[in-house]
């Protein structure tokens, strides 16, 4: 998640929990690099799933229809993530053309990481 990345109130165990899996895949990058082997993480932003539309995405209901504009106003692309857009991702890190990418942690986030200034 973005969060490992970027603070949020009120989500201080997951933004730990998250923070740890980042630095946790750096290490096993330096580890893990005399051997070959290169780890990287993927860290979506706002993705649309059936947990999320749950929450907020393809609801009627007035509340997270807000709570999902309130997400939105900090994608500069305007629109949630699909799987895909995260499978691409992990597709790439998994092809030889990403063979000299390790430690890295690609956001997947329409650019929310870019100028975060809110939290959500």
């Amino acid at each position: 998640s973005v969060l490992g990345s970027v603070p949020a109130r009120k989500q201080i165990a997951f933004i730990a929990a998250k923070g740890g899996l980042h630095n946790m895949t750096k290490a096993m990058a330096l580890e893990l690099a005399p051997y070959g082997i290169t780890v990287n993480g993927v860290a979506p932003g706002s993705i649309v799933t059936e947990i999320t539309k749950e929450l907020f995405y393809g609801d009627s209901d007035p509340e997270k229809a807000e709570l999902a504009e309130r997400m939105l106003s900090h994608v500069p692309l305007g629109r949630p993530g699909t799987v895909e857009d995260v499978a691409y991702a992990v597709l790439f890190l998994c092809a030889d053309e990403s063979r000299y990418i390790t430690g890295h942690i690609l956001t997947v986030d329409g650019g929310w990481t870019c100028g975060y200034t809110r939290d959500f």
